[in-house]
């Protein structure tokens, strides 16, 4: 069922085993599955810490339980599990020692409306007039994406230390590319003042498509 992507019915049939001293911790396993994906984190988290070390198939779920606690806000802990789990990165320790330096945070007083800016793309890739690290510029909206994305030649502009964040596939050839990540003193958005943003930087980035994208998670 979890293969099929049938999340209820797998999460179902994981329920009627955890009393099963045979299959409970696939089903625990299954359980924290399906509650990370529903964005139940909590309970993923729950499910994860009741699994003994010795259950093989709990490193499959490290990086599953990373996400969940950044997801609830806990640095420190996603910490913890990146630097007690080989087969992650280091450079995700790194990132996320910096992180917990340096803690997100957002500042926004009463509901607001910002309007679009005036750019050729505007209808196609929405455009907003924004500040970064104090430059005034223009940062077009990804409405799945996650904090500011851009190049290296604008984050270098910006002051933006980067350090290496290993590959990924991005944009329509779905190539897989060496990134960098880094942080972002501050980011304004009309009266929104976000400080200490996550960045990654995209080598496609670059000339023509020389864009800051912000995104809405």
């Amino acid at each position: 069922a979890w293969e099929n992507g049938n999340i209820v019915e797998a999460q179902n049939a994981a329920l009627v085993h955890l009393d099963d001293p045979n299959a409970a911790n696939e089903a625990r396993h299954i359980l924290c599955l399906t509650r990370y994906v529903s964005g139940q984190f909590e309970s993923a988290i729950e499910h994860y810490d009741a699994l003994p070390d010795s259950y093989r198939g709990k490193k499959q779920l490290s990086a599953a339980i990373l996400e969940a606690w950044l997801f609830l806000g806990k640095v420190d802990e996603a910490l913890a599990i990146a630097r007690n789990t080989p087969s992650i990165g280091r450079h995700i320790v790194t990132l996320l020692e910096r992180h917990a330096a340096k803690p997100f945070r957002v500042a926004l007083n009463e509901l607001a409306t910002i309007p679009f800016a005036e750019h050729p793309l505007t209808e196609y890739f929405p455009a907003f007039a924004c500040s970064v690290n104090g430059e005034e510029t223009t940062a077009h909206v990804d409405t799945g994406g996650a904090f500011l994305y851009m190049g290296p030649e604008r984050a270098k502009a910006l002051g933006i230390e980067t350090i290496e964040a290993g590959k990924d596939r991005f944009h329509l050839d779905l190539k897989s590319r060496p990134i960098s990540a880094g942080i972002a003193d501050t980011f304004s958005l009309g009266p929104a003042t976000f400080e200490n943003v996550p960045v990654i930087v995209l080598p496609t980035l670059v000339g023509d498509g020389d864009y800051i994208i912000y995104g809405t998670r």
